[in-house]
């Protein structure tokens, strides 16, 4: 999907039972969803988890800036145990800035086998196999 900032933050502490006691809270930001590109997102707001801190302003990812191209997938805990929103699937790897208006370039450094851009059209993006459902239903891997 397509999505842009809101400059909304928080963060969710894992339940009783899902992580230790002594965990940081989950990071999340909130976008507003401009294009989805597939899957089945239909809100026009959502809570994703942030992937880390921009060292440049010392902020949360996706807090600003934009608009990013997204690959995401279902915050859980486990199989049927969502934790709410979505994450960014590989981390850094499903994440695209925006470098000019409908090109998005690679966030990741580490995977250049990833490419380098991608547009806003599905031509460019992956098949999608499998829906929300069958994904909470597997877990994370």
């Amino acid at each position: 999907m397509i999505a842009e900032p809101t400059g909304g933050e928080s963060a969710r502490t894992a339940p009783g039972g899902d992580g230790a006691d002594d965990s940081a809270p989950v990071p999340y930001v909130t976008m507003r969803v401009t294009r989805v590109l597939g899957g089945g997102v239909s809100a026009s707001e959502i809570q994703v988890i942030s992937p880390g801190v921009d060292h440049r302003t010392g902020r949360q990812v996706l807090v600003s800036g934009g608009p990013y191209l997204l690959f995401l997938a279902p915050a859980m805990y486990a199989a049927d145990d969502p934790a709410g929103g979505y994450v960014v699937t590989g981390g850094p790897a499903g994440l695209y800035a925006a470098i000019e208006r409908g090109r998005f370039g690679r966030v990741d450094s580490s995977s250049p086998k990833l490419p380098s851009t991608l547009s806003g059209s599905t031509t460019d993006l992956p098949e999608i196999t499998k829906s929300e459902k069958q994904v909470l239903a597997e877990g994370p891997r």
